[in-house]
């Protein structure tokens, strides 16, 4: 029901700690227009790890955006 009444996409900002590839934040930066989706989409990145960096200080960041498309799997 949530999926039906959503926008097909959604702009999220990453920001992810350059020497593990781990995703330590994620921003909703234009909404599916459903709360539960938008969580579901934050959780789901956050579970995500990008490529690391190698011999970069630990301490080092970077941000990107990023649109997801979001398909019924159904």
């Amino acid at each position: 029901t949530e999926l039906k009444s959503a926008q097909p996409s959604v702009k999220v900002k990453m920001t992810v700690i350059a020497s593990s590839g781990i995703i330590a934040k994620v921003e909703i930066l234009k909404s599916t227009g459903s709360k539960l989706l938008d969580a579901q989409v934050i959780d789901a990145v956050m579970q995500a790890k990008l490529e690391s960096i190698a011999r970069v200080d630990r301490n080092i960041t970077y941000s990107f955006i990023h649109v997801l498309e979001i398909n019924n799997p159904l």
